[in-house]
């Protein structure tokens, strides 16, 4: 069985770090569901990008201003523009309500831009 996923506005804008060497940018689309051999995942979706980029990940927490975060899904070792970031075992988010979802990433010089996005889960 499905869970519904509501996603909600985004707390925070795109995130574009810029410094003298490179722009790294980070940034969450949506989420979106799907299913493979029986499994439900949640599909992380945006932009992941730097001139030097080095890599990308995603944590979860749980709450409004989560006291601990988990790492999901697989490390991005290339960029992604306006795609798929990565998918979350559904069974990650071990009860319904309120999660943030961060993705981090990071250049070649480790700089890092951050972007958090809310979802409730009901």
């Amino acid at each position: 069985m499905l869970r519904t996923l509501l996603t909600l506005a985004s707390v925070a804008c795109a995130c574009t770090v810029t410094t003298a060497l490179a722009d790294v940018t980070a940034h969450i689309a949506g989420v979106g569901v799907s299913e493979k051999d029986g499994e439900q995942f949640y599909d992380i979706k945006g932009t992941a990008g730097a001139e030097q980029f080095k890599r990308a990940w995603v944590v979860i927490g749980q709450g409004e201003q989560p006291a601990a975060w988990t790492r999901v899904g697989t490390k991005l070792k290339k960029p992604v523009a306006d795609g798929t970031l990565t998918s979350i075992k559904a069974k990650a988010f071990v009860e319904l309500g309120m999660w943030q979802i961060e993705l981090y990433v990071e250049d070649a010089q480790g700089e890092v831009a951050t972007f958090r996005k809310p979802l409730r889960l009901k």
